[in-house]
């Protein structure tokens, strides 16, 4: 899974005192998620929704993944199966192409692969069943980060594997199998990250990431994947790329953060427009001191998206931050009232301004943190 899952799954052992209750902002609302008795702290880090009223999502908890539903009203957990042989499982990320059909992706550790190998389920309208994932061969590390499935019987993930070095994975499910596709890695590939896809059809997705401190896609037109630079706006330099969506074949927008003039990470939205990729620029709270940066985005069929992340006041940790895109700029929207520490990881919009956020919730203790479910829909 990917680096931010995999150094919280460890964390999640550590135990501290619980949050308080947080009061609503306007056009957002707090939606408790429940935790299996006896466990204190988990991590939701992926949101599918198909309707206001119908969304997955998954995550991780202190062995094994996690999966709640909502049904309009409130999440509640669901059972997910621990694939034979795993001693660990965690879920990065989910897609719903009906209301009867998920696919999960994540990771697994197994006594011949403890570093991790692929995890897959599949959601069939009633329980999820465990399926079998390839690995790349030569490797002794691989995970899935992120999905994006067309239809019920079409869809593509992505994530990375290290042998001799690190490389991009591509996988796709064609209703019977998943099966690796042949995929370029970026030159360079140092503290490789690929956590991001979106397949607007069968013969068209885009995926993004970033290597070390330069943002990259990767495109694919129904047989071959294709590198593309991405450039950082002008005098910024680091550039990561963590979600894209794309509410059309020839139209997607990728978010993430770089560093800006002043030194700054700021966050960042680059515009896909079928030929070349546009950076455009995105606000910050007038009360950031420290930066910020977006996680996810979704785009609802209309040209209004939505993206969330972080950002950081001078005397508090991380606030959940979530940004609107009209079709001609972005601005910002206020999200529930902060308690300690909000990240939010992962959105799914099935209308504008109709979505659902998920991630972390972190109280401070001491040296320690406890990392509790955050959902918020708008």
């Amino acid at each position: 899974m990917n680096r931010y899952l995999t150094g919280l799954t460890a964390a999640l052992a550590l135990t501290v005192a619980g949050t308080g209750a947080a009061n609503a902002a306007a056009g957002w609302t707090r939606d408790p998620m429940p935790l299996p008795a006896g466990m204190t702290h988990g991590l939701p880090a992926g949101v599918s929704c198909q309707a206001a009223g119908i969304c997955m999502a998954v995550g991780t908890g202190r062995r094994n993944a996690l999966v709640w539903h909502w049904n309009g009203k409130a999440w509640a957990l669901r059972h997910s199966p621990v694939p034979a042989g795993a001693q660990s499982t965690g879920f990065s990320a989910v897609s719903c192409p009906s209301a009867l059909e998920c696919l999960a992706v994540g990771g697994q550790a197994t006594a011949s692969a403890p570093d991790g190998v692929p995890l897959a389920e599949r959601w069939d309208g009633s329980r999820w069943h465990a399926q079998s994932t390839p690995n790349p061969a030569g490797t002794f590390l691989s995970a899935l980060d992120a999905v994006s499935c067309d239809s019920p019987n079409s869809c593509t993930a992505v994530g990375t594997a290290d042998g001799s070095g690190e490389q991009t994975l591509a996988e796709h499910w064609d209703g019977t199998n998943w099966t690796i596709q042949p995929i370029p890695t970026p030159p360079n590939p140092l503290q490789l990250t690929f956590d991001g896809v979106s397949c607007p059809s069968a013969a068209r997705c885009l995926a993004v990431g970033y290597t070390g401190s330069r943002p990259f896609a990767e495109s694919w037109n129904g047989s071959t994947w294709t590198l593309q630079s991405v450039p950082v706006p002008v005098g910024g330099t680091n550039g990561e790329l963590r979600g894209v969506s794309c509410p059309s074949v020839t139209g997607c927008i990728a978010v993430g953060s770089y560093v800006n003039s002043a030194s700054r990470a700021v966050p960042l939205a680059e515009h896909w427009n079928g030929s070349a990729w546009t950076p455009r620029s995105v606000p910050l709270p007038a009360d950031s001191a420290r930066g910020g940066a977006l996680t996810a985005i979704s785009c609802a069929p209309t040209v209004t998206c939505t993206a969330v992340g972080t950002f950081s006041r001078t005397s508090v940790t991380a606030q959940a931050l979530a940004e609107v895109w009209n079709g001609t700029t972005w601005s910002l929207r206020q999200t529930v009232t902060p308690v300690s520490h909000k990240i939010f990881l992962s959105v799914s919009c099935t209308a504008a301004r109709t979505c659902a956020a998920v991630g972390d919730d972190t109280t401070d203790g001491g040296a320690r943190r406890l990392a509790l479910p955050l959902a918020e829909h708008e």
